[in-house]
């Protein structure tokens, strides 16, 4: 399983992912058909990211986007449990149960 943050930076700030990250992104999760051979991008950075494999892929893209964009970042948490949720607008924690819809508090923080 991927680390949330990193999928929570891919989903919703995707601008933030470098083109070499997303190529290599997407080699790594969506292998075409079998039978044909695939062919490595141009690009030697995405080359070398690919070569990382898919955990530590996102791991480097959370690392990297977080040192450089933290300040724009704004991550949706529980207030209960802190652990990021599903999407920005959520109001339900799919981790430990808790429900905001009828209180005033949000969940987002920075």
């Amino acid at each position: 399983m991927f680390d949330e943050v990193a999928e929570y930076i891919i989903e919703f700030y995707p601008d933030l992912v470098s083109p070499a990250e997303s190529q290599a992104r997407q080699w790594l999760l969506f292998p075409g058909h079998a039978k044909e051979p695939r062919e490595l991008p141009v690009d030697p950075n995405a080359v070398a990211l690919i070569k990382l494999g898919p955990e530590q892929l996102h791991i480097h893209i959370r690392d990297r986007v977080v040192r450089d964009h933290g300040s724009e970042l704004i991550f949706n948490r529980c207030p209960q449990c802190r652990r990021v949720v599903r999407t920005p607008l959520a109001q339900q924690c799919l981790h430990c149960g808790h429900d905001w819809h009828n209180n005033s508090r949000t969940g987002a923080t920075s």
